[in-house]
């Protein structure tokens, strides 16, 4: 008995919980046996008080541990989801840059269709006007030799 009470001396002093409730749970029993009833009753009650603070603490244990299991995968898929939305933004940015650059492209196709379109046109513009201004020319000139001739035959026959 009185290395029971030592014991519970010493897990007292270092906050032995443990300790503390299985000698308070022999000199319970030590107490009952020798008929000390009181002190029985005492010692139990303080079992009890141990045996469910310890009890308490191992379901506070357990509940942070699930409380942390639940954050932890709340966490994973939160970032699970933020690595779906990020992929989406990266698809459909890409998928913009694609049909920008292939707007561009057409942008320029079209651009130089149009620029080989007008060029032609005022290559054979400038082609039909050079031929008007040379067929003016000849029809001036026959015009001109056809004044001349006449004239040219008068002199000819006055002189004669």
């Amino acid at each position: 008995m009185t290395n029971v009470l030592k014991a519970n001396k010493i897990s007292n002093e270092l906050n032995l919980l443990e300790q503390q409730r299985e000698t308070d749970k022999l000199l319970s029993e030590i107490y009952e046996n020798t008929g000390n009833y009181k002190k029985a009753l005492l010692s139990h009650q303080q079992f009890k008080i141990l045996n469910d603070s310890l009890f308490n603490k191992e379901n506070i244990q357990k509940i942070t541990q699930l409380e942390y299991e639940y954050k932890y995968k709340q966490a994973l898929e939160l970032a699970s989801f933020r690595e779906l939305k990020l992929t989406k933004t990266v698809k459909s940015t890409f998928q913009n840059l694609e049909k920008s650059q292939r707007n561009l492209l057409l942008g320029v196709i079209a651009f130089l269709t149009m620029t080989l379109i007008l060029g032609t046109i005022i290559f054979f513009l400038k082609l039909r006007h050079a031929k008007s201004k040379t067929q003016n020319i000849e029809i001036e000139q026959r015009l001109l030799r056809s004044q001349m001739t006449p004239h040219f035959i008068f002199n000819s026959l006055s002189v004669l």
